[in-house]
């Protein structure tokens, strides 16, 4: 069948041709058994004929005789009876001319037939009227005239019904001959269309099947050329579905083959190693950055276990992790050490996903030896100013809170202003330093909490009292709406939140005014807000408000104080309860600041 023709064009075929056959071939049989029923009908007709004309010459016979005895016994029931034959001679005339009407031989017999027989009727009537009115003639006389007309007519009559019975006869004959033979034609015609139709239905399958199977062949084995990495076959002319899905898959595989050209580029040109791992944790693929990170050339690797180049302190560890990947039982981030071949040691994070189809685990390995070094830094730095800063800066702290306490009104006012100064100064740095600290340890995971059930008009009243003194200074009111509820909480963790997010407030809201603290429950949570009617924050800042170091205006670290870290303090505490935080806030018109906490809850510290 044509290339371009659809599948459901090629199914058409396959049924409709069979079919218009079959409704000619049943027309055809139909105009034959017509055919053979006519033949049937009209050697029926003739057999009719033959019967009914046989009758009138029976009843001719009889009305001939009662004719011939009435002449010679004058009886009146001779004359009934001969009424009777009479009256059927009529009919059976009448039923021959109607049963001639269709054939112009007949049509002559029976008319032939009609007009002798009402002729000898007419004739018998005569002979019966002149007898009964007192015919002279002699009895012999009579007698001899009535049987000479009667067997003249008889005679004409049978001659007449006998060569009408020979010519129906001929025609039944042929008729007979002519139905045996249609007959016999329409029983072979009928096999010969079953066989043909038969050959006919089975030649369009076969033949659409030969065609559309090659072509799927040629579909099937693309599949299998490309998923092995040959060449595809040519596509396949036409555009029924088949073409069409073809040429389809040349184009996605096409596309495919540019992917993993990109993909194969950029594993290769990766900073990372990628690879993939057996499930013998045997290396099976690696990109060339194994070179750079591992110090092993990708031919070196392969063929090689994992746990070769891992220290062996550290192989149970990885195997333990390589198995809790392939169960599902842990995260896929890991992380070992490396051994390079000059034996240095290398930190790496590894991201595992198993597959289970192909039992294999793939896996990303990044270097993060200089991430950890900058760890260890910080970590250092951290410890530097926690003891070797914090401390002196305390006593530094003391002293000077001692000799402002004891000398107060021995110094001059010039001295009095610079140790004030100095003490405003050392406090900063010392709140920066501890800020720094609660900073590494939520960086850290190693933020402790306490928790306990709490009542939160506690926590915001302590809060609030921690600023009263320097809310009284710029006669700034702070108005507290309490409600009962209990949250389950590090108190004075929750303590530090309220304290950042009010002494915020203060520092942005105008003298005069007042900040509202707005406590009260929800369906699963309990919210806190802190309000205030001060100058606001720009839409452009309001998603990174609670980053570290983040503030509104470059000038707000000297004129107004701070480091930046108070409200990235505040979500890293908030968020380690298991709640929320977030704020809203228009230029000029002041800020909400929120969060929400879960609602008698216990919460498990990192």
């Amino acid at each position: 069948m044509h290339p371009n023709l659809k599948l459901s064009d090629k199914a058409f075929i396959l049924i409709a041709v069979p079919l218009v056959f079959q409704v000619l071939f049943v027309a055809t049989l139909a105009y034959l058994l017509k055919g053979a029923e006519e033949d049937a009908r009209r050697e029926a007709q003739s057999r009719e004929i033959v019967s009914t004309a046989e009758q009138l010459a029976k009843f001719s016979q009889e009305a001939g005789v009662l004719v011939y005895l009435y002449k010679k016994f004058e009886s009146d029931a001779l004359i009934t009876r001969y009424k009777g034959e009479t009256e059927l001679m009529r009919k059976e005339a009448i039923k021959l001319s109607e049963l001639a009407s269709g054939d112009p031989q007949e049509q002559m017999y029976t008319k032939d037939i009609e007009r002798v027989t009402i002729k000898g009727i007419h004739f018998a009537d005569e002979v019966i009227d002149a007898s009964s009115k007192g015919l002279r003639d002699p009895e012999e006389v009579a007698t001899k005239k009535a049987r000479e007309g009667v067997l003249g007519f008889s005679g004409e009559l049978l001659h007449t019904i006998h060569e009408l019975a020979a010519y129906e006869q001929k025609i039944s004959d042929i008729q007979s001959r002519s139905g045996t033979q249609k007959r016999q034609f329409i029983w072979d015609l009928l096999i010969a269309g079953i066989v043909f139709n038969f050959g006919l239905a089975f030649f369009l399958a076969g033949f659409f099947n030969s065609a559309t199977s090659n072509r799927l062949k040629i579909l099937m084995d693309n599949s299998l050329r490309f998923a092995t990495g040959r060449e595809l076959n040519q596509p396949l002319k036409g555009k029924d579905e088949i073409g069409l899905l073809d040429e389809t898959f040349h184009k996605m595989a096409q596309t495919l083959s540019e992917a993993q050209k990109k993909e194969r580029a950029i594993v290769d040109n990766a900073l990372d190693v990628i690879c993939s791992v057996n499930e013998n944790m045997t290396f099976a693929a690696v990109n060339p950055a194994c070179q750079a990170v591992f110090g092993y050339a990708p031919e070196d690797l392969l063929g090689k276990r994992v746990i070769e180049i891992i220290p062996a302190d550290q192989v149970d560890k990885l195997n333990k992790m390589f198995q809790q990947v392939k169960t599902g039982a842990s995260g896929p981030v890991l992380e070992t050490q490396i051994r390079r071949p000059e034996n240095r040691l290398v930190d790496v994070r590894w991201s595992v996903y198993w597959s289970e189809p192909e039992r294999s685990y793939f896996c990303v390995a990044r270097d993060i030896t200089a991430e950890r070094q900058v760890e260890r830094l910080k970590q250092e730095f951290i410890s530097m100013i926690s003891h070797d800063l914090r401390t002196p800066l305390m006593s530094v702290q003391a002293s000077l809170f001692l000799l402002s306490a004891g000398a107060k009104d021995a110094l001059s006012e010039g001295m009095a202003k610079n140790l004030t100064q100095a003490e405003r100064n050392v406090n900063y740095i010392i709140n920066l330093i501890n800020s720094l600290i609660d900073v590494e340890r939520i960086s850290s995971d190693k933020l402790d909490l306490n928790c306990s059930n709490t009542d939160l008009s506690e926590i915001i009243d302590t809060a609030a009292q921690a600023v009263k003194a320097i809310a009284e200074m710029r006669n700034i009111k702070v108005q507290c709406l309490f409600t009962d509820a209990e949250v389950y909480v590090d108190s004075g963790r929750m303590i530090q939140v309220m304290i950042n997010l009010l002494s915020n407030a203060l520092k942005f809201s105008q003298d005069g005014s007042s900040i509202q603290v707005v406590a009260h429950e929800l369906s699963d949570e309990v919210e806190v807000q802190v309000i205030d009617t001060g100058r606001g924050i720009p839409a452009s800042h309001l998603k990174s408000i609670f980053g570290r170091f983040e503030q509104v205006e470059a000038s707000d670290s000297t004129q107004k104080g701070g480091s930046g870290l108070g409200l990235a303090i505040c979500k890293a505490i908030v968020e380690a309860h298991g709640g929320t935080i977030g704020v809203e806030s228009e230029p000029e018109k002041g800020s909400r600041f929120w969060f929400r906490l879960p609602h008698r809850v216990p919460v498990t510290a990192p």
